[in-house]
């Protein structure tokens, strides 16, 4: 009975068995445990298949069921782990004839990259077959909840998009299927955004689609727009908290790969001010702190990198939201690395543009970096010196020079660890007649 799914594939034609699989996989009643076993019985079929023999229709029939909502709304480490090993054994049945289904089989693959757990499909060759039954079962690892980032490149799905590129002729490997397929994916989460709840499976597309393309692809106005969409819708207040704490976290490793943020330039000032300023809105409770913290650490990352120019940044704080809305979070009581972030975030916005902020936009944060430089946090204090520094060294030669003498009184804490600090962030009063 175990050689039966292996023998139907070796000998029967795939009209006589993959339905049949299929209809058990995709069932809305079906278990997560009745969907590994449909799963686990069509990954031996397909392992034992001839090479070509799922050319045609019977690829069309998989591909479709494998994309269906069904399967990919299910979040089981089991059901994961052999749909793996269907695709995989899939490519190597269709032959060249895949790449008629790429997209789909392309989007399984985005998915279990994002979602792969330690432990997924290790061991296994990605242009090889793998066994029905690898990787599953009870001892199979849960998916890592957080933001759907996508794993190494040595992981077992990204081995699997690479023999997907193979199959499909293309000699440049898998930033192809990047290439070709980024543009409709898009457009298809930009329609199906409205219905994510949480971490989900169109999430995590989209956080393996936007951190394993080539910035080529990131830089099309098209896409770049539809990016921009997906980000701001998700990042509205009345959206599910975690998946806007995903979103956040997505944004942050985006811009931290110093070439995808090069590439998402031309719409880093909209980001900010539609995405980034939606979650550094206060709100009571634990969740919406987390919010503003990966709101914050987003805004330092994308102001470090310099993706976002001066014009631009400052087209957003004349607007007049973002200066109080991270003055606000410097004000954290929940965390204090919020504190952090933004002493780090407003330091880089004052290397960014600081040379054009106006005397009203520096007396609004003059205040706050001084109560900063009397944080009951050491670290907090010292990280201010930082933003105290950048104040200065920015600042208009005409400068009130009577403001430094508040800053110099800081030297004068307790803490010994600080006593050096408070002149690195006023050396540059020299600037100042």
């Amino acid at each position: 009975m175990d050689n039966y799914p292996r023998f139907s594939g070796a000998h029967a034609a795939p009209a006589d068995w993959l339905p049949l699989s299929l209809d058990a996989a995709t069932s809305e009643r079906a278990s997560p445990a009745q969907r590994a076993s449909a799963l686990v019985i069509a990954a031996a079929a397909l392992r034992s298949a001839p090479a070509g023999s799922l050319a045609g229709e019977p690829i069309a029939t998989l591909a479709r069921g494998l994309a269906s909502e069904s399967l990919r709304a299910c979040d089981d480490a089991a059901v994961r782990a052999q749909l793996l090993a269907v695709v995989v054994n899939a490519v190597a049945a269709a032959g060249a004839d895949v790449a008629r289904e790429s997209e789909n089989l392309f989007r399984v693959l985005l998915q279990l990259r994002a979602a792969e757990a330690g432990g997924l499909g290790e061991g296994e060759g990605g242009s090889e077959r793998v066994d029905a039954g690898a990787g599953g079962g009870a001892g199979a690892a849960a998916a890592p909840r957080g933001i759907g980032l996508p794993p190494s490149e040595s992981s077992a799905p990204a081995r699997a998009i690479a023999a997907l590129a193979a199959a499909c002729g293309h000699a440049s490997g898998p930033d192809a299927l990047f290439l070709a397929h980024a543009s409709s994916l898009l457009s298809a989460l930009a329609e199906e955004e409205a219905g994510w709840d949480g971490e989900c499976a169109g999430q995590r597309v989209f956080g393996a689609l936007l951190l394993g393309a080539p910035p080529e692809v990131l830089s099309d106005d098209s896409n770049a727009a539809a990016i921009r969409k997906i980000f701001a819708s998700t990042a509205r207040q009345h959206r599910e908290p975690t998946l806007r704490l995903a979103l956040l976290r997505l944004l942050d490793a985006l811009f931290e790969d110093a070439r995808r943020a090069a590439a998402c330039g031309g719409v880093a000032g909209a980001l900010i001010e539609e995405v980034v300023l939606e979650g550094l809105t206060w709100r009571a409770g634990k969740t919406a702190a987390a919010v503003r913290y990966a709101a914050v650490v987003a805004l330092g990352t994308m102001l470090r990198n310099k993706t976002v120019s001066g014009k631009a940044l400052l087209s957003v704080i004349r607007k007049g939201d973002l200066l109080p809305s991270l003055i606000s979070a410097m004000e954290e009581d929940y965390y204090a690395d919020t504190r952090a972030a933004s002493a780090h975030a407003f330091r880089h916005l004052f290397l960014v543009c600081g040379d054009r902020l106006s005397d009203d936009e520096r007396r609004q944060i003059y205040p706050e970096l001084l109560k900063r430089m009397d944080d009951s946090r050491n670290e907090i204090r010292i990280a201010t010196c930082g933003v105290v520094a950048a104040f200065f060294e920015t600042c208009a030669p005409d400068y009130d020079e009577t403001n430094t003498g508040y800053f110099l009184k800081a030297r004068r804490h307790p803490s010994s660890s600080l006593h050096r600090f408070p002149y690195d962030s006023v050396r540059v009063v020299n600037f100042i007649p």
